[in-house]
């Protein structure tokens, strides 16, 4: 979970969600802030969603990343942020890339990610 302690799967538990999922699928470059732009065709690439929790979700809402990741990294500190971004498959900084860029590199880390987690099976 992005800028979260909490894990999928504890989000998963039956008591943690009741009628409402307790976790949302979520743009790092929000849907409506690519809208009109350059990149709007490609905004919906699996690469551009990570998991959050439901209140960070309404929290981050379409805003810019440079914005809602700044005020989530002062509020974790350096190292909880750079855990969330490893543990997430996200280049450190993914905020100020291009987001062509961020996409490209993210792909990387995720298929890194898989093979990793695939060769301890």
């Amino acid at each position: 979970m992005l800028f979260n302690t909490s894990t999928v799967a504890q989000l998963l538990l039956p008591a943690s969600s009741g009628t409402k999922k307790a976790y949302d699928k979520h743009h790092l470059f929000p849907a409506n802030f690519l809208k009109n732009g350059p990149y709007e065709y490609a905004k919906d690439r699996r690469a551009n969603f990570v998991c959050v929790d439901y209140q960070k979700n309404i929290y981050i809402s379409d805003e810019d990343p440079k914005i809602y990741v700044a005020k989530f990294k002062e509020a974790l500190g350096d190292e909880a942020y750079k855990t969330s971004c490893t543990e997430n498959a996200l280049p450190l900084g993914f905020e100020d890339m291009e987001y062509l860029d961020f996409l490209k590199e993210r792909r990387v880390l995720m298929s890194q990610m898989i093979k990793n987690a695939f060769s301890r099976l």
